[in-house]
């Protein structure tokens, strides 16, 4: 895995600038990672930039970096993860899955089978960095704790889609999530009978996810995974030369 360090910068940086790192990104280059001056790093700068960096200096107080280039980030259709809170643990696994998996905006609803509330702000943003920190992703999805009334009708204008087991779903539906997607999944024990109902009216299109009963956090991945890999297809072009009429 690739030396990454968060940066926080004032305007937008270029080559060549030198900047200081926090306490805790110094901790985590000198006791962490133990690295050197010279040693090449990634950075991300919290304004959706990553950079190909350089450790400039770093000693027992303080740790600096030379950044030497921007690095591409590729742009993504929208997308939306519903999660009927389950136990804190799962609710914060289930956000650092989301993030890994690039979608934008999480939003955490206590459904009537849901047992607790959402984690707190704090443990929600531990568990982003540590995740921002592993896949390389420069900026974190949006995290909101919304009535599930409040969830269906947030960017509205993005296809909905619900994870159900044995869904009836035929793969050309799947051909909606190119403009971006929404999809929702519900607490341990789903959704209830007034929830679905809730859905359905919202226009939600069953997502199948498989035989088995998932737990919410693995449920997320599976319907984020499937949606986000229909949303890069693009249209099958025929190569060769055309056939010849006899």
């Amino acid at each position: 895995m690739s030396v990454r360090v968060f940066v926080r910068v004032d305007a937008a940086p270029r080559p060549g600038a030198v900047l200081s790192l926090d306490h805790d990104e110094h901790h985590y280059l000198a006791r962490v990672r133990r690295v050197r001056p010279g040693q090449a790093v990634e950075a991300l700068d919290l304004r959706g930039q990553r950079w190909q960096a350089a450790v400039e200096a770093i000693d027992a107080k303080q740790a600096s970096i030379r950044l030497v280039r921007s690095m591409p980030t590729r742009p993504a259709p929208p997308s939306v993860a519903i999660i009927g809170l389950p136990s804190p643990a799962a609710a914060l696994d289930a956000v650092a899955r989301c993030c890994e998996l690039g979608v934008e905006d999480v939003l955490l609803v206590r459904c009537e089978l849901s047992q607790v509330g959402p984690p707190s702000d704090a443990r929600t943003t531990r568990v982003l960095r540590a995740s921002q920190r592993q896949c390389g992703r420069p900026r974190e999805p949006r995290v909101q704790s919304l009535s599930l009334a409040e969830a269906l009708a947030f960017r509205g204008e993005i296809p909905l889609f619900v994870g159900e087991r044995d869904a009836d779903v035929k793969e050309p539906r799947l051909d909606h999530a190119r403009s971006g997607f929404r999809v929702a999944v519900g607490p341990e024990g789903g959704f209830s009978v007034r929830e679905q109902a809730q859905l359905r009216d919202g226009g939600a299109i069953g997502l199948q996810l498989g035989p088995w009963t998932l737990r919410t956090e693995v449920a997320i991945v599976a319907a984020c995974s499937r949606l986000a890999a229909a949303a890069e297809r693009r249209p099958h072009v025929a190569c060769g030369p055309k056939p010849t009429s006899a």
